[in-house]
């Protein structure tokens, strides 16, 4: 399995914790904001359409 994931090295750039603070978190910590805006930007992009969703949803009634 880890070969696997040993191909994918473009996987890492995905990834929250690499959007958020690099590749080395637990080093570096909360040194930007644009990243960390941007993330929780998408969160509330999610929970709005996740809300509005879920009060269009039809059940029956």
């Amino acid at each position: 399995m880890l070969s696997d994931i040993a191909a994918l090295p473009w996987l890492r750039d995905v990834s929250a914790f690499h959007w958020a603070y690099g590749s080395e978190p637990l080093r570096h910590g909360f040194t930007g904001t644009s990243p960390q805006l941007l993330l929780y930007g998408l969160a509330l992009v999610a929970y709005v359409l996740g809300a509005l969703g879920f009060d269009r949803r039809d059940i029956g009634t």
